[in-house]
């Protein structure tokens, strides 16, 4: 018996910040399990945010989740994220961060550019 086929890989570490081991530890205390809310959609970031460079662009919403409290709340494809309540939205992690603070059945007033207009649309989060 060989190595053949066995792949190893070696030297990749990763980290994790205080603050979601934080979030971790206090989730799996309340309810055992980790609480994150589904918005059920595909986001991407702009340019600019890929470069990491400063932007107020927002995540544009790619795919929408059939059936998803995004589409059940309205949003469409091309729909740019803002921001939700207080929190700016330009980066996945500006995303990420902002939805910790939020559990599944919460209503979240996203900040979404459409077109030329900024509307706010309540989601229900699932």
């Amino acid at each position: 018996m060989g190595t053949q086929g066995i792949v190893g890989v070696t030297g990749i570490f990763f980290s994790v910040t205080a603050d979601t081991m934080r979030y971790a530890i206090e989730h799996f205390e309340k309810y055992g399990r980790i609480r994150k809310p589904k918005l059920g959609v595909t986001l991407t970031e702009g340019w600019l945010s890929i470069y990491d460079l400063p932007s107020d662009e927002g995540l544009t919403i790619k795919t929408i989740e059939e059936g998803s409290p995004a589409q059940k709340a309205g949003l469409i494809v091309n729909d740019s994220i803002l921001g939700a309540e207080a929190f700016s939205i330009s980066t996945v992690i500006d995303f990420n961060e902002a939805m910790k603070k939020y559990l599944p059945g919460d209503t979240v007033n996203f900040k979404i550019k459409r077109g030329n207009s900024i509307i706010t649309v309540p989601v229900v989060m699932g």
